[in-house]
């Protein structure tokens, strides 16, 4: 628990989510650990990380690498969609990473309701 205030201050969280992250101390730690931690996260900072995955697609599928195992249950036509698809949430993802809050924007739920 101490931790978790000190890395909030060390994130760049867009202003309509600030608590975009929740953190567990798992039951039961991997074999050799004393403890173990799991952290789920919704930021844009999975932007870079889903542009190296479509990077990294891109060089495999532009010499039609893996899709063999793949063509008895999709067409072609679904890779090139899923990719336009997954660069459009790139995009958004990075667009949202620089919009500014509003003037008037609610400090809290209540003060939406209100």
């Amino acid at each position: 628990g101490r931790n978790i205030p000190r890395l909030r201050d060390k994130m760049r969280m867009v202003y309509w989510n600030q608590d975009g992250f929740k953190t567990a101390l798992c039951s039961v730690p991997p074999l050799g650990q004393k403890q173990s931690m799991l952290m789920l996260s919704n930021h844009c900072g999975i932007a870079d990380k889903l542009g190296t995955l479509r990077d990294k697609f891109r060089k495999l599928y532009s010499v039609r690498s893996h899709v063999h195992h793949y063509e008895e249950y999709v067409e072609l036509p679904f890779f090139d969609d899923t990719l336009e698809i997954l660069s459009g949430v790139i995009d958004d993802y990075r667009y949202l990473d620089t919009v500014q809050p509003p003037a008037n924007r609610p400090r809290s739920l209540r003060d939406l309701l209100v």
